[in-house]
């Protein structure tokens, strides 16, 4: 929970990043690994309180704020071309990533980055590549889940 953010503001923390970690700390009932951290969880912990504490612990807090919306809805938030970079790790099915995608793409400035993981789980590499084949971008994928498109 939250290693992924930690990780992208870690890394371009020299650049004093603001990250918007959109999510609904609901879990995904589909999904092994959420429904594995829910059961884990302790009595009146909440995916989003092990996020959190995860933040706080690698002292990120001041460069990450949390957006409890679906994807859909936070996109609503920001202006058009206002955004840099965008890492989508949200729903896997082909309908959910290609809305995703959809909805973040007139966000973006010119020359930036959609970036996402699980490249290869679910239905993620098929709404990827096919919506890069029909704006005339490039897939890029880094490793065995990491993908972007340039």
């Amino acid at each position: 929970m939250g290693r992924s953010t930690v990780g992208l503001v870690q890394a371009c923390v020299a650049l004093a990043p603001v990250v918007y970690a959109v999510d609904t700390w609901e879990g995904t009932p589909n999904e092994p690994d959420h429904a594995k951290a829910i059961a884990q969880l302790a009595p009146g912990e909440t995916l989003f309180n092990k996020f959190y504490d995860n933040v706080q612990r690698a002292a990120c807090e001041d460069y990450i704020f949390p957006v409890k919306r679906r994807s859909q809805q936070a996109a609503l938030m920001f202006e058009q071309r206002s955004l840099d970079f965008c890492f989508i790790d949200g729903d896997h099915s082909f309908e959910a990533v290609t809305h995703d995608l959809n909805a973040f793409l007139p966000l973006m400035r010119p020359n930036r980055m959609l970036a996402g993981h699980d490249y290869y789980w679910g239905e993620v590499h098929l709404a990827v590549t096919k919506f890069a084949k029909q704006h005339n971008f490039q897939t890029k994928t880094v490793g065995d889940s990491w993908w972007f498109i340039v």
